[in-house]
Parts: C-alpha cells; sequence; structure tokens
C-alpha cells in the first residue's frame, strides 16, 4: 500500500467517525423511553427496583457519548480521531449492558408473552444499532457483547427448551447482523474514499485553473512584450529601408545615365557591377518591407479563386532568363490530383514560390531544379488538405545539422556560397511568414552534395465527398473529450495527469458500484448522491459519456422519475465500461500503465 492510499484510508475512517458523531445526537434517548414504557408494562411482574441499574447503564453510556460527541465537535479537522473512536465504543458496550440487563431481569419463566416481547425488545435494540454503529465495527461488536454476555448466559441457565432455542436463535441473529454491518460497512467505506477522492481532484482542478490562470497571464504580458518589440523592430526595419531606398534610387538612376554615354570596357564592367550590387540591395530591401508589413499586420490576405498551375508556369518563366544564363533547365510537374482552381491568395503564393526557385537557381551551378505541385493530406482530424508548392534542384545540398535554422531571418548556411552567390538570410524567412499568414506551413528536405527540396504547403478545402465521409466517421467516434486530458497534461506534465486520469477512472467504477448496490436497495438518496459525485469525476477527464448518463441519473431522482433512474443506473455499467475501453484507446499512457 502507497503512502497516499493509507493516507486515503486513514482520512475515510476519520470520516466515518465524524459520521458517528454526527448522527448520534439523534434519537439517544429513544432506548431510555424504549425501557421505561417496557417496565410500566411489565411493572406487576418484575421487580420494582429492576429499572434502576437498566436505567443506570442506559444513561451512564449515553452521558459518555454526549460528553464526548461535544468535545469530537470542536476538533480541528486533521486531528487524530482514533481515541474518540475508543470512546465511541466504549460507550457503546455500556449501552449494550442495559439491554442485556432488561433481558436478564424481565425474562420471566413462565410467561411466553413477557419472553417474546422482552426478546423483540432486544431484537430491535439490535436492529437499530446494526444501522447506527456499523461505520464503525468496534462499537457494535462491544455493544453485542454488552447485550450478550449477561442475555445468553441467563437463558443458558434458565434451561427451558424455549429458552434454549430463543438463546439459539438470538446467536444466529447476531451473526447475521454482524454480516449485515459489515456489508454497510464496507459501503460507507466505498462512499467515503469516493467523496474523498473527488475533493482531491477538485482540489488538483482548482490548483490546475490557479497555473493556469497564472501561465495565463504570464503569457498574455509576454506577449503584449513581445508584440511590442515586434512592432519596435518592424517601426524601425521600415523606417532603416526607407532611408536606404532613397540613395538607392539615387545610385540606380545614375548608374543608367552612365550606361548610356561614352565608357570604356573597363568603366562599363565596374559599372555592371554596380547594377547588380544595387539590384541584389533592391531585393534585400524589398524582402525587409514585406517582412515588415506582415510583422505589423499590415499586410492582408486577398481570398479570391486562382489557377495552381499557372502560378507555377508564371514563375518559371521569371526564373527562366536567370536559370538559362547559367545553363540551368527549369521543369514544371503537376500531380494529378492538384486541382485546376482553389481559393486563396494568389499573390502570397507567387511571392512564396519566387523566393524558393530564386534561391534554388541561385544556389545550383549546373542541373536543373524542378517546381512540384501536389496535394498532401490534412493532419489527424483536420478538415483541410493542403496544396504544397515544392521544388526540388541539383545544388550543392546542405548539412542536416544546418536545415533547422533555414526559416529564420539572416539564416545562411554557408557564408563562402553566400560570398559567391549574393543573398542577404530573409528569402526563406519571407517564405515562412507568408505560409504562417495563410495558416500553412513550410519544409525542407536535403543530403549535402545531393540537393535540396524546400516547400511550402497552404489549405485546400475538402471536397463534398470527402467531408461528408468524415462527417460519418466523426458520429462513430466514442464520446470522448480528449482536449480535457490534454489540458490536464498541459498544466500538470504528464506524470500527474495520468495520475488524475486513473484516479477518476477508479472512482467512476466505485461510484458505479454504489449506485448499483443502491438500486437493488432501491435508495434513491444513495443513488443521488454518487451520481451526483460521477458526473464530476467522469467530467473531469472528458468522458462525456459517462457524464451525461449520471446526470440523467440525477435528474430523473430530482424530478421523482424513480423507474426512469432505476432503469438508467442498470445500463450504468456498461457505459463504464465502454467509456474505460475509450479512453485506453485515446490515452495511450492509461493503456500502458494498466498493461504494467
Amino acid at each position: 500500500m502507497t503512502s497516499d492510499e493509507a493516507r486515503l484510508n486513514k482520512k475515510a475512517a476519520d470520516d466515518v467517525v465524524d459520521f458517528l458523531y454526527a448522527q448520534s445526537a439523534n434519537g439517544r434517548l429513544t432506548p431510555t423511553f424504549c425501557f421505561l414504557i417496557t417496565y410500566m408494562v411489565f411493572l406487576e411482574t418484575v421487580a420494582w427496583w429492576s429499572i434502576i441499574p437498566i436505567l443506570g447503564f442506559q444513561l451512564g453510556g449515553t452521558a459518555i457519548c454526549e460528553v464526548l460527541r461535544r468535545q469530537h465537535a470542536r476538533l480541528e479537522p486533521d486531528a487524530d480521531r482514533t481515541p474518540w473512536a475508543y470512546g465511541y465504543a466504549a460507550a457503546s458496550g455500556i449501552c449494550g449492558i442495559s439491554w442485556g440487563l432488561a433481558g436478564v431481569l424481565w425474562f420471566i419463566p413462565g410467561d411466553p408473552m413477557q419472553q417474546l416481547v422482552v426478546a423483540v425488545l432486544i431484537l430491535a435494540g439490535i436492529t437499530g444499532s446494526v444501522v447506527s454503529r456499523s461505520g464503525y465495527l468496534p462499537s457494535l461488536v462491544t455493544f453485542l457483547a454488552g447485550i450478550n454476555v449477561p442475555f445468553i448466559p441467563a437463558l443458558l441457565f434458565i434451561g427451558t427448551p424455549l429458552s434454549f432455542a430463543m438463546a439459539f436463535m438470538g446467536l444466529f441473529y447476531v451473526v447475521g447482523s454482524y454480516g449485515w454491518a459489515c456489508g454497510l460497512n464496507r459501503m460507507y467505506l466505498r462512499e467515503a474514499h469516493a467523496r474523498l477522492r473527488g475533493d482531491q481532484l477538485v482540489h488538483d482542478l482548482e490548483i490546475a485553473r490557479d497555473v493556469a490562470e497564472a501561465r495565463a497571464e504570464d503569457a498574455e504580458r509576454a506577449k503584449i512584450a513581445a508584440e511590442a518589440g515586434e512592432r519596435a523592430k518592424s517601426q524601425f526595419l521600415s523606417t532603416i529601408s526607407h532611408e536606404i531606398r532613397t540613395p538607392l534610387n539615387g545610385i540606380q538612376g545614375m548608374a543608367e545615365l552612365l550606361d548610356g554615354s561614352d565608357l570604356s570596357d573597363d568603366q562599363r564592367e565596374n559599372l555592371a557591377i554596380i547594377r547588380q550590387s544595387s539590384d541584389a540591395l533592391r531585393l534585400l530591401l524589398e524582402d525587409v518591407l514585406e517582412i515588415s508589413r506582415i510583422d505589423a499586420g499590415v499586410q492582408k490576405l486577398d481570398i479570391a479563386e486562382f489557377e495552381p498551375e499557372a502560378i507555377a508556369r508564371q514563375v518559371v518563366d521569371i526564373m527562366e532568363p536567370e536559370a538559362r544564363r547559367k545553363g540551368l533547365t527549369l521543369n514544371v510537374t503537376i500531380m494529378p490530383d492538384v486541382p485546376s482552381h482553389s481559393r486563396g491568395d494568389e499573390k502570397c503564393c507567387r511571392q512564396a514560390l519566387l523566393n524558393i526557385l530564386g534561391n534554388a537557381v541561385k544556389f545550383t551551378d549546373q542541373g536543373h531544379a524542378t517546381v512540384r505541385l501536389s496535394l498532401e493530406p490534412g493532419r489527424e482530424g483536420d478538415e483541410l488538405e493542403y496544396l504544397r508548392f515544392a521544388v526540388r534542384d541539383t545544388g550543392p545540398g546542405i548539412a542536416a545539422d544546418q536545415l533547422s535554422g533555414l526559416f529564420t531571418e539572416f539564416a545562411q548556411v554557408d557564408q563562402s556560397m553566400t560570398r559567391r552567390h549574393g543573398g542577404g538570410g530573409l528569402g526563406l524567412a519571407l517564405v515562412k511568414r507568408l505560409a504562417d499568414q495563410m495558416q500553412g506551413s513550410v519544409g525542407v528536405r536535403s543530403t549535402e552534395g545531393e540537393g535540396a527540396e524546400f516547400w511550402f504547403d497552404v489549405p485546400v478545402v475538402i471536397p463534398a465527398h470527402r467531408k461528408q465521409d468524415m462527417m460519418i466517421e466523426a458520429v462513430s467516434a466514442p464520446a470522448l473529450d480528449r482536449a480535457r486530458i490534454e489540458a490536464l497534461e498541459t498544466v500538470l506534465g504528464p506524470d500527474k495527469a495520468l495520475e488524475i486520469v486513473e484516479a477518476c477512472l477508479d472512482t467512476a467504477w466505485e461510484l458505479t458500484e454504489t449506485i448499483e448496490i443502491a438500486r437493488r436497495d432501491r435508495d434513491s438518496d444513495a443513488m443521488a448522491r454518487a451520481a451526483h459525485d460521477l458526473k464530476s469525476a467522469a467530467g473531469n477527464v472528458g468522458l462525456t459519456a459517462l457524464s451525461d448518463s449520471a446526470a440523467r441519473i440525477s435528474a430523473a431522482i430530482r424530478d421523482g422519475d424513480f423507474a426512469e433512474a432505476f432503469d438508467e443506473a442498470a445500463r450504468l455499467p456498461g457505459e463504464t465500461s465502454k467509456a474505460q475501453d475509450d479512453l485506453l484507446r485515446a490515452y495511450p499512457p492509461l493503456a500502458a500503465a494498466k498493461a504494467s
């Protein structure tokens, strides 16, 4: 037994002791009045003094119990209840002696009617004690011992057939009553365990909620700070870019003027370098401005119908002169499943593809580059498919350890290649910004020395017949809210989340068993309490179908429709079993824990 289980068992036992003292105030003088009424009925046949020891023990035990009850009421919640349990058992034994003395002093030989009344009186005392003292079995044992130690020997001493029969029948009744009490005791402890686990789960969830709220506040503050920094960066880049563009336009204008003048070959070669450098700087500034507009939220998507194949061929036509100059071949491959028309931002798709193909042409010295369009499946549960624009080249390739940072600003793989081919490291970063803005993604595959493949995916609406298939599958899916478990994992971590899920499932089974016992006993109050707790425990881990079933039981009892409540409760074990199967399939850590 783990320390947590031991602590839970101790707390459950303490709760049972609290329950004993809470209900001990109800009807504590009832036995006294029963003895007085019986004494008055048999006054002519019993000794006048017989009531004195009977009431002495009864009132003495009641007084001790009342003193203990008042002191118990002042206990701290975490105080040890063991001494009070022993005290209650001792008081029960004293009260039991009063019942045993009543049997000894009032069981008159030769008077069957009086003997029967006394026997019924004692059996009633035993029966009432089974209900009130079964929460703490030692108190019932001392009470039964107090009755039987004087009474059973007295019956045997009388020696008549009737007294022998009553003695043995009394012993059998005591044994049967104790067995009944053991069953009630197990039910009390199960309810206490379920209630305590539910309280602990509520406490854990409240802590998780507080932690989540605190983290959300921290995240919001960090988001505000990041947005402020991003705006400042974008404003700075935009300002600098505009400031640089003005003199750059002057340089390019002067280069155009010089190109029309009478220059020597060396001068024209130098002028070509000036024009190439200014063009490279202009492209870099355009990338910077584009990233700044996206980060600042200025650039909005223009969603309209477009032709994916037309975009691919337009981009190839733009890059064809540069590719031909380097001796490269550009190809276009359109997969059969690519739709002829789609909806999205045509300008963003064209710009992203142009950047990728421009990089491929820039860094490839021989061979070819291929633009490939294909339709890719969405992620699990995603109602979209994705249109992939990919470019595969025969360039130098990229080392595996350098792939992860390629889509960040100013990322450059090889400085020697950058110096040879040019580039400021913003092209791929802009591609990622554009893909993110279109709710898409980017990717790269490469082997050093064997070329590289870059792509970006943008969402495409699934055809109607596929969407219908997904809807049919969703209808047959198990009624389980996986987001609840994911939220627990996010806030508390996988280990604590697994612990909570296991505890909730165990609690659900315990409460299901309690409801089944209450259904067989037709105890609607116990069923309502357990159904309320089950609704909470199942809902905490997203078992929505089981939680709804428990809610229907509670609602039926609340509306007085007990037949409906009992019918729903009869189906509950099957619902709980199905919920467990769904949870094991949807939450692999739980399945692994159960298997081990």
